[in-house]
């Protein structure tokens, strides 16, 4: 009888996945125009930017950097996306509350 360790089944079946830290498979655009379609949402819906970034799912620490630190030169592409999804009337109507 051929018994084979769980240690052993697990190191040949791991896979331990993209590496998080590797920033050459994400893609990039210049950080400008996208803090500009940021500001013209706030200003034109009345929602204040951090509320909007937060709402497009942007994490706190580069959203802060886009609305009062010093801007990036470039952001993932996936966040200027979910930023460019969000319109003005977007904003300005009530989120569906689940029953």
């Amino acid at each position: 009888m051929n018994r084979t360790s769980a240690a052993h089944i697990i190191h040949e079946n791991w896979d331990p996945g993209p590496d998080p830290l590797d920033t050459s498979a994400v893609a990039w655009v210049d950080a400008v125009p996208v803090r500009d379609h940021l500001f013209h949402l706030s200003t034109h819906s009345g929602v204040p930017w951090w509320v909007i970034l937060d709402h497009a799912g942007w994490p706190r620490r580069l959203a802060r950097r886009m609305g009062i630190g010093p801007v990036p030169r470039r952001v993932p592409q996936a966040l200027a996306d979910a930023l460019s999804a969000i319109d003005v009337i977007d904003l300005g109507r009530p989120t569906p509350v689940a029953a």
